[in-house]
């Protein structure tokens, strides 16, 4: 393995499937996310030098991003703070995939990749479409 794409944030995590339970559980859920993380980092940097396989979190987070070497920007959109987030996550050295669901249309994909080339830098990809399939 050379790379993995981690669906989930690793900040302040929340999901559905821990709605019902309780505090300490959803502690519990969020710190065995975390420690998996962790483990798995570990043993992509054994897999060869300093971080011999690429993990990408779908949030880019701080906390992830200690654990990752890039993240997702979901929704991305043609505002300030999308553009600015992907220039300072580029620049800094971590690989960003931009997902911009709402590039449904020639004008907003237009729109979009107008937006992300403002913001882009090396490391820096685009993808566009409806939903979480696009």
């Amino acid at each position: 393995m050379d790379g993995v794409f981690v669906d989930g944030n690793r900040d302040k995590w929340s999901s559905g499937v821990t709605s019902l339970c309780d505090k300490d559980a959803k502690a519990a859920w969020s710190d065995g996310l975390n420690a998996t993380m962790w483990q798995l980092r570990a043993e992509c940097d054994k897999a060869g030098n300093a971080r011999g396989c690429t993990i990408i979190s779908n949030y880019a987070t701080d906390a992830a991003l200690q654990m990752s070497d890039g993240g997702m920007i979901e929704r991305f959109g043609c505002a300030v703070n999308n553009i600015a987030q992907l220039a300072e996550l580029t620049s800094e050295g971590f690989l960003v995939q931009v997902h911009a669901q709402s590039a449904t249309s020639a004008a907003s994909l237009q729109q979009c990749v107008a937006c992300f080339l403002v913001g882009a830098n090396e490391g820096a990809y685009f993808g566009a479409g409806n939903g979480w399939e696009g």
